[in-house]
């Protein structure tokens, strides 16, 4: 068995957070030869939590 890099899925993915990778504003490109996957929305998504959770762990 071959480990590519790009087969690589989400950590946790396959549990609770299934739909983490598969939002409708990710971008997936399939040709014959290659796929390309952008997660816009995944992106934004996770910079806003992030974003409210060091807000509120920093928050004087």
């Amino acid at each position: 068995m071959v480990d590519d890099p790009g087969q690589k899925k989400w950590p946790g993915a396959s549990g609770g957070l299934g739909w983490l990778g598969r939002l409708p504003g990710d971008i997936v490109i399939k040709r014959d030869s290659f796929t390309v996957y952008v997660p816009l929305a995944t992106s934004v998504i996770l910079s806003l939590v992030g974003s409210v959770i060091l807000y509120l762990f920093f928050k004087r």
